[in-house]
């Protein structure tokens, strides 16, 4: 089974955001994307645990990713 198959599509694009995040080297969220605020979302999360330094709190940040979910189906 393919990993595409365990996720919901915003699902995914958070996980897509995530790896990319943890992997790449910037602290900084590159400028110049055509990404969603999705994607935005999860990279951030991905370089907050590779730095070991979370942005926010973990309730706020499960309100906005509450948040983006109804937008990303809307």
């Amino acid at each position: 089974m393919s990993v595409a198959a365990i996720f919901t599509p915003f699902e995914q694009e958070l996980v897509d955001g995530y790896l990319d995040g943890f992997r790449d080297n910037r602290l900084d969220y590159p400028i110049i994307s055509n990404r969603s605020e999705t994607y935005k979302h999860g990279w951030l999360n991905g370089r907050d645990d590779r730095i070991g330094y979370p942005r926010s709190t973990a309730a706020i940040l499960r309100e906005i990713c509450d948040r983006l979910e109804k937008e990303f189906y809307q």
